[in-house]
């Protein structure tokens, strides 16, 4: 679904229950773009890993061993270089132990995934 603008892509996302108060105000508030330099594997949006570079993002549990396309996760504590950073998943990665999983875009919204280019702004928002 796209904002108003029309260069905004709109991510519904329900977020897991186990999501920090951290994690859901660099999810939800902050203004996201997708790095230049586009992976096929996953969408990073980097601004937040700067602004929240002294907080401390805990790892959490993940029982799946793979991420799926539309998963949306964020590098821990575990991952320094990282964390902070709000990742879509694009194509299937593994479950390492340094993202935490914040929830996962509807099937209905996966397409979406294919309008995912470099420096384009994005939003997320919550639904229950």
């Amino acid at each position: 679904m796209r904002d108003n603008n029309f260069n905004l892509l709109t991510f519904k996302v329900q977020l897991d229950k186990d999501i920090t108060s951290l994690e859901k105000e660099i999810l939800l508030k902050h203004d996201h773009y997708i790095r230049g330099d586009l992976s096929a594997f996953i969408a990073r949006s980097t601004v937040p890993r700067k602004t929240y570079l002294n907080d401390s993002v805990p790892p959490r549990d993940f029982l799946h061993k793979y991420f799926q396309p539309g998963d949306i996760v964020m590098p821990n504590d575990k991952y320094l270089k990282y964390k902070g950073e709000v990742q879509i998943v694009r194509k299937q990665i593994k479950n390492d132990g340094r993202r935490n999983y914040f929830g996962k875009l509807p099937s209905s919204d996966c397409i979406l995934l294919d309008f995912i280019k470099p420096w384009r702004a994005f939003k997320i928002i919550e639904v229950k």
